[in-house]
C-alpha cells in the first residue's frame, strides 16, 4: 500500500524546481534552467503514477522499492496520461492548457543539447509556467492510497 503523489519523487521534483529558480534569480544561462524545469515537470508527473512496494524489515521499518516508474520514458504527455484520473482531472481544473503545454515541451532535453548548433528556440516561458504550476498544485493534491498487488 502506498499513496500518490509519491512523496519521495515529489521531494526530488521540488529540488529540481528550486534549483531552476535559484539559477533564474541569478540570471544564469537559460539552457540549464529549462532543463532543470523540464526535469522537475517530469518528476512532478511521475510522482502521480510511480508505485512502490513496501517490505516490512522489522521494528516498524519498511523498505520502499520503486515499481512502475522504471522503464518509463521522458515523454511528459505520456507521464501526465498515467496519472490517477482524480489527479489528472484536478490538474486540468486550473490549467486546461496543460496537455498542449506538455506537448510544446516535447524533446526539450534533446533540442537544448545542441541549441547553439541548430539555432532552434525553446519554450522557456512554457517550462517556467508549467513547473511553477505543478510545484504549487501538487502540494495541494490529496494523497490517495493505492494498492499495488
Amino acid at each position: 500500500m502506498t499513496a500518490l503523489p509519491n512523496m519521495q519523487v515529489l521531494d526530488l521534483a521540488r529540488s529540481y524546481h528550486e534549483a531552476a529558480e535559484v539559477l533564474a534569480d541569478a540570471n544564469a544561462n537559460a539552457i540549464p534552467i529549462i532543463n532543470l524545469r523540464c526535469h522537475a515537470i517530469e518528476l512532478f508527473l511521475k510522482s502521480l503514477h510511480l508505485m512502490d512496494s513496501a517490505t516490512d524489515i522489522g521494528d516498524g521499518v519498511f523498505l520502499l522499492q520503486p515499481g512502475s516508474g522504471r522503464g518509463v520514458h521522458h515523454d511528459l504527455c505520456d507521464s501526465f496520461e498515467k496519472a490517477l484520473q482524480k489527479h489528472h482531472d484536478e490538474l486540468l481544473s486550473d490549467m486546461t492548457t496543460l496537455p498542449r503545454d506538455l506537448e510544446n515541451l516535447r524533446g526539450v532535453f534533446q533540442k537544448s543539447r545542441y541549441l547553439y548548433e541548430n539555432g532552434d528556440s525553446l519554450p522557456f516561458s512554457t517550462a517556467e509556467r508549467v513547473s511553477r504550476y505543478l510545484a504549487v498544485k501538487l502540494s495541494e493534491l490529496p494523497r490517495l492510497p493505492v494498492r499495488n498487488d
